[in-house]
C-alpha cells in the first residue's frame, strides 16, 4: 500500500512538472515576426499611409517581376547543365549569354524600382533614401550571412 502512494505522488508530481514545462516554454517563447516579406526596412523612409501603399504595390510588382526573371533563369541554368559535355558548345555559349543578360535585367528592374520609389517620395523623406537603399541592397545581397549547411540525410 505505501508503494502504491508513491507511485501515486511520483506520478502527479511529473504530470505536474510537465504541464509547468509546457507552459514555460509557450510564455518564455521569442516573438516571431508573422509576415516575412513585410521587412521593416521601408520605416526609414517615414511613408504616409498613402505612400506606404504605393510603395507596397510597387514592391509586389518587382517582386512579380524578380520572380518572372528567375524562373526563366532557372530553365536556362538547368538547360545548360544538362548539356554540359555534350558536343555542342555553342548551344553551351548561348545559354551563358542568356542567363548573362537575365542577371542584367534583374539588376537593371531593381535600378528602376529604387527609382519609382524614390518618385514617391517628398522632399523631406529624400535624406533617408540614401539610408533605405542601402539597407535594401544590404537585404537582396544576403548582408554577408553565409548560408547554413544543409542537414545530412541519413
Amino acid at each position: 500500500m505505501n508503494q502504491l502512494k508513491l507511485f501515486k505522488w511520483a506520478t502527479v508530481f511529473l504530470l505536474m512538472l510537465n504541464i509547468f514545462m509546457v507552459v514555460f516554454f509557450f510564455v518564455t517563447r521569442p516573438n516571431v515576426p508573422r509576415n516575412e516579406h513585410h521587412h521593416p526596412i521601408h520605416k526609414i523612409l517615414e511613408l504616409s499611409d498613402q505612400q506606404e501603399k504605393l510603395f507596397l504595390e510597387l514592391v509586389k510588382k518587382h517582386q512579380s517581376k524578380m520572380e518572372k526573371i528567375g524562373q526563366r533563369q532557372s530553365k536556362i541554368v538547368s538547360q545548360y547543365l544538362l548539356a554540359t559535355g555534350e558536343k555542342s558548345d555553342s548551344i553551351s555559349n548561348v545559354l551563358l549569354n542568356e542567363n548573362q543578360q537575365l542577371e542584367t535585367q534583374k539588376i537593371e528592374a531593381t535600378r528602376l524600382h529604387f527609382k519609382e520609389v524614390r518618385s514617391i517620395l517628398n522632399e523631406n523623406q529624400m535624406p533617408n533614401f540614401h539610408k533605405f537603399k542601402k539597407g535594401a541592397i544590404h537585404n537582396i545581397l544576403g548582408g554577408g550571412k553565409k548560408n547554413r549547411p544543409r542537414p545530412m540525410d541519413l
